[in-house]
């Protein structure tokens, strides 16, 4: 175990722990020693200055809505399901108090995503269920809660889904659309190099957070409504956003696939970036900042969303004053290059922009004839549209003892960008270099699990 207390025994038996996965060494290191997960953190209440006043006010807030939340909700490890929910399923499957076998069949119709900050710290979870959606077709229901806790499960803050008052405000008509989201709706979570929580739902809406749980940006869509792809029951109408494959989160961002094969990376920066790295992006990308639109009505302001005019517009000269947070949504036509070579795309994978050659992020999106296809964020510029097919259809998932080629249905780089992890259709994972220029390791698993990695 990794967790417990340390003791020389334990540490005898270390060193004769290792095991061989192909031809590497390695064994289990343990990490921390007598930690107690979820632990509740004793609060002291201060009274001096008005700042701790303040900060007292917010902290007693926070307090409120955790209790509220508890008391709708019922905790099972990282896991959370409406006290409702898990009353009608130990009733329908008569299980008394077995929380075993409760906790066992409510992970049958739910799933728990989970995000850890990059180089440790604090994690995210919140629990949905399997279908998208919510409401009376899941029994879910239609609010879930996203936790943000340090890496002993102490709760840091925690953010209500849907958020309350969720809208997107348009502004050639200077008007709120309320957008209708469940639980169900998000597809993937988490965190930034710099800690900033990003929430990517079906239909490419992205929120994002701090470790606090305030929003640092308006919601945006990643990828912009196109007919015949939009989600449909949004309220958006034409404002809408696409309907998704696949939405990653990586150290500077985030990316998605759509539907209709075509992609985008979103750049989450901060004051600290240079400002003139996004002087420097494509043409066709658009900067999501947070502006304040004229205030015609009772409502809070909101940012503007998804408009180039207005986006890019600011008070101040952006390289003069950048923003505390802000985004730089680069489209990349990757639908027309997959209608060009006849193929679509399985999966896809970051490169971080501090390990590219270009300084700016790499998308490796995997291909149905089993290669890889990497996009740079400058296609008006580029030749070939910033397009390489790396032509791996021999070297990945086996081919190259005999078997069929095999599309890469999962990728991932290592945290140093130097190796991109490939899992395969037949079950094969290969590690090759970044460039592809050399294969690392190939392992056969065959043998096992043939679903792919979560």
């Amino acid at each position: 175990s990794m967790f417990g207390p340390s003791s020389s025994s334990s540490m005898d038996n270390n060193e004769s722990s290792w095991q061989d996965l192909g031809d590497l060494p390695y064994r289990r290191v343990r990490l921390y020693s007598d930690v107690h997960w979820g632990q509740t953190k004793k609060r002291q209440h201060t009274k001096n200055s008005s700042q701790k006043s303040g900060a007292a006010t917010a902290q007693s807030n926070q307090e409120q809505h955790d209790s509220s939340s508890s008391s709708t909700e019922e905790q099972f490890g990282l896991s959370w399901y409406p006290k409702s929910y898990v009353e009608t399923v130990r009733a329908q499957q008569n299980l008394g108090d077995d929380r075993t076998a409760l906790s066992r069949l409510l992970s049958t119709t739910t799933t728990t995503l989970v995000a850890g900050c990059p180089n440790g710290g604090p994690i995210a979870a919140v629990t949905v269920p399997l279908w998208g959606g919510g409401g009376a077709e899941s029994g879910f229901g239609m609010r879930s809660t996203v936790r943000i806790m340090n890496n002993a499960g102490v709760l840091l803050s925690s953010i209500p889904f849907p958020p309350r008052d969720l809208a997107l405000y348009v502004p050639s008509s200077d008007s709120r659309i309320p957008l209708h989201v469940a639980p169900g709706d998000i597809l993937a979570i988490g965190f930034t190099s710099r800690c900033v929580l990003a929430i990517v739902l079906r239909d490419s809406l992205a929120l994002c957070y701090d470790l606090l749980g305030n929003p640092v940006l308006p919601p945006f869509y990643a990828l912009s409504h196109a007919k015949g792809h939009a989600s449909p029951n949004r309220g958006a109408g034409n404002h809408g956003g696409m309907d998704l494959m696949e939405a990653r989160i990586f150290e500077g961002g985030l990316a998605v696939l759509g539907a209709d094969m075509n992609a985008a990376v979103v750049e989450l920066l901060d004051e600290f970036d240079d400002p003139s790295y996004a002087d420097g992006a494509d043409v066709s990308s658009r900067r999501i900042v947070p502006s304040i639109p004229p205030r015609t009505t009772d409502h809070p302001p909101l940012a503007s969303m998804d408009d180039p005019s207005t986006s890019k517009a600011a008070p101040s000269p952006f390289s003069l004053a950048p923003p505390p947070h802000y985004a730089i949504v680069t489209p990349l036509p990757t639908g027309m290059f997959a209608r060009s070579k006849r193929f679509a795309y399985r999966c896809i994978a970051v490169l971080p922009r501090q390990y590219a050659p270009s300084r700016r992020p790499e998308l490796f999106l995997s291909t149905s004839d089993g290669s890889v296809v990497v996009s740079e964020m400058n296609p008006s510029t580029s030749p070939d549209d910033g397009f390489t097919d790396v032509d791996c259809r021999s070297r990945i998932g086996g081919s190259a003892n005999g078997l069929p080629p095999s599309p890469v249905v999962s990728m991932a780089f290592a945290p140093n960008g130097r190796f991109l992890a490939c899992f395969t259709a037949s079950s094969v994972l290969t590690v090759v270099s970044a460039n592809f220029e050399s294969k690392v390791l190939e392992f056969d698993a065959r043998s096992g699990s043939t679903s792919s990695p979560r």
